[in-house]
């Protein structure tokens, strides 16, 4: 509880003290530079993330996907390995 009352506002304030500062930038191209420097991490790393999950829930052998589908008596989904099938699993 005490973590949450102290990092969330000192975060909220950090936020707002960087964004203050790269608004006050002369140049628009450096704004945008900065702009795109802070959050590009966060996109690229938190996709990575996602992919990692999705692996790791689709995984032929050790997935989750595939041992409740084993549960119900359903046979294994190994769509997953194969090239043709991977389109259609990540559409649905």
């Amino acid at each position: 509880m005490w973590y949450f009352l102290g990092m969330v506002p000192l975060g909220i304030l950090l936020a707002c003290v960087l964004a203050g500062l790269i608004h006050m930038l002369p140049s628009r191209m450096l704004q945008t530079f900065f702009k795109a420097a802070f959050y590009l991490p966060i996109a690229t790393v938190s996709s990575v993330i996602l992919a990692l999950v999705w692996n790791y829930l689709y995984d032929p052998v050790f997935g989750v996907v595939n041992y409740v589908i084993g549960l119900v008596g359903i046979p294994r989904n190994t769509g997953s390995t194969v090239p043709s099938w991977q389109n259609p699993a990540l559409c649905s």
